[in-house]
């Protein structure tokens, strides 16, 4: 079996279906997935850029990214590193308005107990 590292692409089409040809390509990589055919992992560098271009080039709002992403993390058949960490994130990330690599690193730190270090006041303000 063929293992592959999805790019950020592959998902930002699904979501966004402005091309017809690559949304049907990431329909089929991802129906190859879940038949077993082919090995998807998504790297934890990816959820970040796929929020960055949703948000910043498609201009979605955060509760639908959210949801998109939550979608990608609970789907069992691909790999995704980090997936605990990244669905605890999301939540912390739809509730509060912080960078989605905040909320990681609020989790993070309430998983390891430890204290955060940064100048940047939010942290104080997120909301569980």
């Amino acid at each position: 079996m063929v293992t592959y590292l999805a790019d950020t692409n592959i998902f930002v089409r699904l979501y966004i279906q402005d091309n017809s040809e690559q949304f049907n390509l990431s329909l089929q990589i991802l129906n190859d997935c879940k038949r077993g055919k082919i090995k998807i992992i998504v790297l934890s560098e990816v959820v970040p850029e796929i929020e960055y271009v949703l948000r910043k080039v498609y201009k979605i709002d955060r509760k639908t990214i959210a949801n998109h992403l939550l979608e990608l993390i609970k789907t069992t058949y691909i790999n995704i590193e980090k997936r605990d960490i990244w669905k605890e994130a999301i939540k912390v990330y739809s509730k509060n308005n912080l960078d989605i690599i905040d909320a990681v690193l609020f989790v993070e730190s309430q998983n390891r107990k430890n204290e955060i270090l940064s100048f940047d006041k939010d942290f104080r303000k997120i909301k569980n």
